[in-house]
């Protein structure tokens, strides 16, 4: 199981075999409640990506954080009720954003906003998408298969309950229960956690500190293979 397998996963791009979830697919217009978004053209997007790289290249610390902010956008989709998924409701001050899980992702939307301003007609929810899609690339990841049509939300009101999110205190029937709520299988969990061989925890966000592995800016299979050679021992 790769970490090519969990980039595909992660961006909620690749349709789930045994179900469609409507509210992610592109046409021309990509329409969610009242709103409609006009899907911006291959130059559009292709300008924008530029402006990512260049920037994310630059600061490559801070591509694991775009990673996670596309990720938490993304990971409170609920199959059953086709409620939450990528739609960019972070960025009004309220709701989601102030989730516990969310902490620290103000840093990431704050950073990414004077690129944003640039390109007015890409939603929010495609923008971080493709931020972390550009992210995982400058980290040595895969080309990612992506394309525009997430629709934004218009209110903080259209926020999710808290708890959508995996919580790290709690096992794996919790882990379970938010993954399965999404679609995905007991394959594609393990798949989706080889994402935590980027990045690192902070103690003001998660609680917890310090990175998985010892390559934290390379998007690789580090977090499996120290699962499998290294000795664990339970804590209390």
């Amino acid at each position: 199981m790769g970490a090519a397998t969990a980039t595909a996963t992660l961006m909620m791009y690749q349709h789930n075999k045994r179900t469609e979830m409507s509210m992610f697919k592109a046409s021309t217009f990509a329409s969610c409640a009242s709103s409609q978004y006009k899907i911006p053209s291959q130059d559009e997007i292709e300008k924008c990506r530029q402006d990512i790289f260049e920037f994310i290249k630059s600061r490559k610390n801070v591509a694991p954080l775009m990673v996670r902010l596309s990720w938490h956008d993304a990971g409170t989709y609920d199959l059953n009720s086709n409620t939450g998924g990528p739609r960019a409701v972070m960025r009004f001050k309220s709701g989601e954003s102030q989730h516990g899980a969310n902490a620290g992702l103000n840093w990431a939307r704050d950073m990414l906003e004077p690129i944003k301003a640039k390109h007015p007609n890409i939603s929010y929810a495609d923008f971080w998408s493709l931020a972390a899609v550009v992210a995982i690339k400058i980290m040595d990841g895969p080309e990612v298969s992506w394309r525009a049509g997430r629709v934004d939300a218009t209110e903080a009101g259209e926020s999710v309950p808290d708890g959508r999110l995996p919580d790290a205190t709690q096992g794996c029937p919790h882990l379970r229960g938010v993954f399965h709520r999404m679609g995905f299988s007991d394959q594609e969990i393990v798949a989706l956690s080889g994402a935590h061989a980027v990045g690192m925890c902070h103690p003001d966000r998660s609680g917890f500190i310090g990175p998985w592995t010892t390559t934290a800016l390379t998007f690789d299979n580090a977090y499996f293979v120290n699962l499998v050679d290294m000795k664990w021992h339970k804590t209390t």
